[in-house]
């Protein structure tokens, strides 16, 4: 019944930051569009609900099952999904993971702070730097 069907929701926040242009009027429209490609792919998306007037929405996602919301979450990265150029911060407030239940605290998302570089072996150290290497046809005649 009704408990089932609250574990294929999920939220989302800092959609501001993927989308621009939150005070107009179309906004709304434009992230159900945009929420329902990119969720499409972990499984048919029932309703996208964008409160309005607020300054930070928190939007929920409504999945067919709970097999899709599931997914979406394995998918996000420590609770970041990557939207476009930008992330968003996922839960699931009714998940049988404690971790899912709330979102990651904001902070730059994983994949936007620099790696840190892999300490290198000694005999790569003293290497020379590698040249890429251009792929030449020798088909081609001058």
């Amino acid at each position: 019944g009704d408990a089932a069907r609250s574990d294929c929701l999920i939220e989302v926040a800092d959609l501001e930051q993927v989308l621009s242009g939150a005070e107009t009027s179309t906004w709304g429209a434009k992230v159900k569009v945009t929420l329902q490609q990119v969720f499409r792919r972990f499984g048919p998306v029932l309703d996208v609900r964008v409160p309005t007037a607020e300054a930070h929405p928190i939007v929920s996602i409504r999945f067919a099952n709970a097999k899709s919301s599931e997914a979406a979450m394995v998918a996000a990265s420590q609770g970041f999904l990557p939207i476009g150029e930008s992330y968003v911060r996922l839960r699931q407030p009714t998940s049988k993971e404690a971790i899912w239940r709330s979102f990651p605290a904001k902070r730059p998302a994983p994949g936007l702070v620099e790696p840190k570089k892999k300490k290198l072996r000694p005999n790569e150290r003293f290497a020379p730097p590698r040249m890429p290497v251009e792929m030449v046809d020798e088909d081609e005649k001058p």
